[in-house]
């Protein structure tokens, strides 16, 4: 399959679950961004949108074939074959590819990424943003953490010369992410120029068809790896 196609089969879907969006924009403009805004707040307004990317029918939007032997889950109990080796341009079997669907400058964007079995997307960040996400079909495993919020908030520059304005502008994909557990009482060392340092939120396998979402303060960085 092509971007194209799937763009035009998503168009109805993409619409219905942009509505309940403006709000929580015009919201984020008025106070500063959704860091601003709290996690409950936002687990509140955006569960309609959640709730709609569950609702989607895999087999119908990616134009999936139903198998009975040696495919991947897609839910209800079905078994589909996997399209990464469908899309064009071909790529090998370890590339991660990305189907963009619909995008409003400043709202959202919304797209698809297809895995082959066990490629991966590398740890990264979305700064400020949620990510909603759903499983078409398959399985990933997911380990998200949560950026340590001192760093940005208190940060005198005497062991990471990282603020919240370089966090602020940082890449989508963040590099020099040193982890550490919660409960570590060793002292903090003195690590490179733009190093921020993390907590684990949780390391979980995602399965058609769960959901999940991401919050600013809240799993805002995390490591995908398909399953077989």
């Amino acid at each position: 399959m092509n971007c194209d196609s799937s763009s035009t089969l998503y168009s109805a879907d993409a619409h219905r679950l942009s509505w309940s969006i403006p709000a929580l924009i015009a919201q984020r403009h008025a106070d500063g961004g959704l860091a601003s805004i709290p996690s409950q707040t936002l687990r509140t307004t955006l569960q309609p949108v959640l709730d709609g990317l569950g609702d989607i029918d895999a087999v119908s939007l990616l134009r999936l074939r139903l198998t009975d032997q040696d495919g991947a889950v897609v839910g209800g109990g079905r078994q589909v074959e996997p399209i990464h080796r469908q899309i064009t341009p071909p790529s090998d079997d370890n590339t991660v590819r990305y189907l963009h669907l619909s995008e409003i400058p400043g709202q959202y964007s919304m797209g698809i990424f297809v895995f082959p079995p066990y490629a991966r997307i590398p740890l990264h960040d979305h700064p400020g943003m949620c990510v909603l996400s759903r499983v078409l079909y398959g399985s990933l495993h997911r380990r998200s953490l949560d950026l340590a919020r001192e760093d940005e908030e208190n940060n005198d520059g005497s062991n990471s010369p990282t603020s919240a304005t370089s966090h602020k502008n940082s890449s989508w994909i963040s590099s020099h992410f040193m982890w550490r557990n919660k409960h570590a009482t060793e002292t903090t060392p003195s690590y490179p120029w733009g190093s921020k340092r993390a907590f684990e939120n949780r390391v979980d396998i995602l399965t058609a068809p769960d959901t999940t979402i991401l919050y600013p303060h809240e799993g805002n960085l995390h490591e995908f790896a398909a399953g077989p």
